[in-house]
């Protein structure tokens, strides 16, 4: 009986210790993630802003070379 109560004592002391532990790595993995995914969404954003300019520029180029106006 005493290994038993001495098993139980350890394992709640690791329950807890494994509580207190939860919120530190979940700080830790959401740190991870943003750095690694922000850098990534500030290129997607940056060539979606380049190929919307693009775009306009293409439409101003071939207005022009069609001889076509918006009018």
């Amino acid at each position: 009986m005493n290994t038993n109560t001495s098993t139980r004592v350890a394992s709640d002391g690791a329950t807890h210790a494994a509580a207190v532990a939860a919120p530190d790595m979940e700080a830790r993995t959401y740190a991870k993630v943003a750095w690694r995914l922000i850098p990534f969404l500030m290129l997607c954003y940056l060539g979606a802003y380049l190929d919307r300019v693009n775009v306009g520029f293409a439409k101003l180029q071939m207005l022009n070379d069609l001889k076509c106006y918006t009018t």
